[in-house]
Parts: structure tokens; sequence; C-alpha cells
């Protein structure tokens, strides 16, 4: 929900990247492309989660390979079925326990001191109150 109560809908580019050579589309384009150059900001900041994780805009699961084994479990929360659809189709392939949460950060839907640590990369900037609402679910 937007702050005036509407409901919000992220919309995705559509991208088609095409190679030089043959000008067909190139698959994952959107993924391959400028993910590759975000990987070791990813891994830096995933890696280092320990114990129950919440990540806030888990999306389509692109953090879920970097988490070290010291993840125990992760809750993700995302605000667009569409993405937690692709996200469950991620957490196929990492042997964490997951628990996806359609919701936003404006009202993180678990207990109070509920988590040891909190992901998020590329989010926080579209997050109201942001430092209050992390201090609740950490205990801090």
């Amino acid at each position: 929900m937007t702050p005036t109560g509407r409901k919000w809908t992220p919309r995705l580019p559509a991208i088609k990247a095409r190679t030089r050579r043959s000008q067909k589309p190139i698959q994952g384009a959107n993924v391959e492309c400028g993910q590759r150059m975000l990987a070791p900001y990813r891994d830096r900041v995933v890696s280092s989660a320990r114990g129950r994780v919440l990540e806030v805009g888990i999306g389509s699961g692109l953090n879920l390979p970097f988490y070290a084994s010291a993840a125990t479990n992760i809750i993700g929360l995302d605000p667009s079925p569409k993405l937690l659809e692709m996200g469950n189709e991620a957490a196929r392939k990492t042997p964490i326990p997951l628990r996806l949460i359609e919701g936003t950060a404006a009202a993180i839907p678990i207990e109070d001191h509920d988590v040891d640590a909190i992901v998020t990369t590329w989010t926080m900037c579209s997050i109201p109150e942001i430092q209050a609402r992390y201090r609740r679910c950490v205990g801090y």
C-alpha cells in the first residue's frame, strides 16, 4: 500500500539486450548484464548475515546464493506476489530454510526481537522511518 492507501504494484522494465554480432535477444540479460557487476557487493553484505535473517525486499531471490551456512533461517519480505513466486523458485536451490511473506517494511509482519540480522540491498530508499522499524525487529 502506498501512503495514500492505494495498492502499489511494482512495474519492472522489459529489458531486451542484444549481442553486437547477431542482434538476437540474450536470455536472462537483465540478470546477467547488471547483476554480475553487483555480485561482489551482494556477497559482502549477504554472506555476513548470521542466525535468523530477515531479508527486506527479497524480490526474486537474487541474494539467496550469497548466504553463508551461518544463516540458519531466512524470512523473505516483499510486496510483490510475482517476485515472491520467482523467489520461491530460487529458494529450491538453497539449503537454508526460507519463509516468504508478502508485505512491506512499513509494517513488518514479524514479532519484536525475532531476528538476528536484517539484510536489504537497494531497497532502503523506499522505506520511511527505516531505522526504527529495523531496531524493533532485532531488539536494539
